[in-house]
């Protein structure tokens, strides 16, 4: 084999595969490449389980609102205590037989525990041993089985959940105040509740719950 022979043989060799230290170079680029394709990948992922949980706690949110709502609305009496923690409603419930039945509401908000508490019945004996207890911690011992309404609950500012004052109000054209603030999590901003409801006029509604 002549030199030109030898010459061209290694130039086709050299042409034919990758020295080591270019496969070193390319797979180190592969793996850097995976690498940040994975880490968009998995911040797309928890982008969008974010916008999930945060829907999903602003629709949990905004249904018990809307329960609450719909509870003072329907009251022919509200009576507003314990420096605006405790709510006693004479309102209305919907059911299958007549649409409509008179019902004790009572809303108890703990701020030891951060919770907002709601208890209805058909009779006023829980809702008149709330409303006579002497304090908010005499109300926490009491054997009523409260359902959880609202969980990371605090006070919008220095406001009080319920009402300007401690009073009974009555329609027509009286209002409840109701300022509440739910805390989120992961960082999120919390839902608030800032709202003035009026109190429609049930003149057939005579259930007295306090």
């Amino acid at each position: 084999m002549t030199w030109r022979q030898r010459l061209n043989a290694a130039d086709s060799d050299s042409e034919a595969g990758m020295t080591l230290v270019e496969l070193i170079v390319a797979s180190a680029i592969t793996v850097i490449i995976m690498f940040a394709a994975s880490l968009i990948f998995i911040t797309i992922m928890q982008h969008e389980g974010f916008a999930k949980d945060t829907a999903v706690a602003n629709n949990e949110a905004q249904l018990s609102f809307k329960q609450l709502e719909y509870d003072i609305r329907n009251a022919s009496r509200a009576t507003i205590m314990q420096g605006g923690d405790v709510m006693v409603l004479a309102t209305r419930t919907a059911n299958s037989v007549d649409y409509t039945s008179a019902v004790c509401v009572t809303y108890f908000y703990d701020e030891d525990a951060g919770v907002l508490q709601r208890f209805q019945s058909t009779g006023s004996t829980e809702s008149s041993a709330v409303a006579t207890a002497a304090s908010t911690d005499d109300i926490v011992d009491m054997d009523i089985a409260w359902t959880l309404f609202a969980d990371g609950v605090s006070h919008l500012g220095s406001a009080r959940i319920f009402g300007v004052a401690d009073a009974t109000i009555t329609p027509p054209d009286q209002e409840v105040l109701t300022r509440l603030s739910v805390e989120t999590s992961d960082g999120r901003s919390p839902i608030e509740f800032d709202k003035q409801i009026t109190l429609r006029t049930q003149s057939d509604l005579t259930l007295t719950c306090n």
